[in-house]
């Protein structure tokens, strides 16, 4: 069975709201894995640690935004005893409005499990960069045992699945290199442009209806990030740069790779070097006028 097969296979996930709103509390849990995750609105905090999994070793996420800017802010810690930290926590930090507590059902992790759990989440969280993170650096893990090793990274392959699924999306990259080329015969692919002479901008990417979005190859995009504040594109944009994805000579760069986006507007906001609606941004090559949102509302017309 090859990776891809493998990839493709389907995953169950079990989601229990306790109190019947989307909107309110949940726990997340996958078939036959020990793990259990609780996400819970600030408000029902106080119902959310009662429960009997709020007092077990796990690591937990406080997610917001800052006040002023509002940049997305996230606190990732560890605790034996994950309530008596956040209530430490309710006293002393007002931007958080939810909190996810991460933790096994049978309480089988342990000082050194959690702290390495909690050192990779950071790890991956600073990486994608898509929240601005409260933490001082991770202290490092204790030493765990090749099985050990093995299990926690058995246990964050699983997290990986649900928390996207329970909308936290701090671990999720928002692109990645496409190996995509020339002779690529993919059909049914349309082919999108954006173009602003002036500043030499001269991008294209393609896609086909319902799939990723891939900034291709040799576009010329700008060199520098010009919108005000910080953002994730803003940091995106430096990322790419810094790994040489995005080549800068002068007032000239260029993308050295076809890079995957999930979405047209994080594309556009590459390209321009700020905050964009790519849906409009980026036009039908074919006829040039023709937004990705008009094209994406006849494609779905004819389907």
């Amino acid at each position: 069975m090859t990776d891809q097969d493998t990839r493709k296979r389907g995953r169950s996930l079990n989601l229990f709201f306790v109190d019947g709103s989307p909107q309110g509390m949940l726990t997340a849990k996958i078939p036959n894995w020990t793990g259990h995750v609780l996400r819970t609105p600030r408000e029902l905090l106080k119902d959310a640690l009662a429960r009997d999994e709020a007092q077990y070793p796990g690591v937990y996420l406080l997610l917001g935004a800052e006040e002023d800017s509002g940049e997305a802010m996230a606190y990732i810690g560890e605790s034996e005893d994950m309530g008596k930290r956040i209530r430490q926590h309710d006293g002393k930090r007002d931007w958080w409005d939810v909190a996810v507590l991460i933790t096994t059902t049978d309480k089988s992790l342990h000082k050194g499990s959690i702290k390495y759990l909690e050192s990779n989440l950071l790890k991956k969280a600073r990486e994608i960069g898509k929240a601005k993170l409260e933490n001082r650096q991770a202290s490092d893990p204790s030493p765990l045992s090749k099985a050990e090793i093995d299990d926690m990274e058995s246990f964050l392959d699983n997290l990986m699945v649900v928390l996207p699924a329970i909308r936290v999306d701090l671990f999720e990259e928002e692109g990645r290199i496409a190996h995509t080329d020339k002779e690529d015969k993919t059909p049914n692919q349309t082919i999108f442009v954006i173009e602003v002479p002036k500043r030499g901008i001269k991008a294209e990417a393609k896609t086909r209806l319902g799939e990723a979005f891939i900034l291709l190859k040799g576009s010329l995009v700008r060199p520098e990030w010009t919108g005000k504040g910080e953002s994730y594109g803003k940091r995106k944009h430096k990322q790419l740069v810094e790994r040489g994805i995005i080549k800068v000579e002068g007032e000239k760069a260029t993308m050295m790779e076809s890079y995957e986006f999930r979405s047209p507007s994080m594309a556009a906001d590459i390209v321009l070097g700020r905050n964009g609606n790519g849906r409009k941004e980026w036009k039908l090559k074919s006829d040039g006028t023709t937004t990705f949102a008009q094209w994406e509302a006849k494609e779905l017309g004819k389907e």
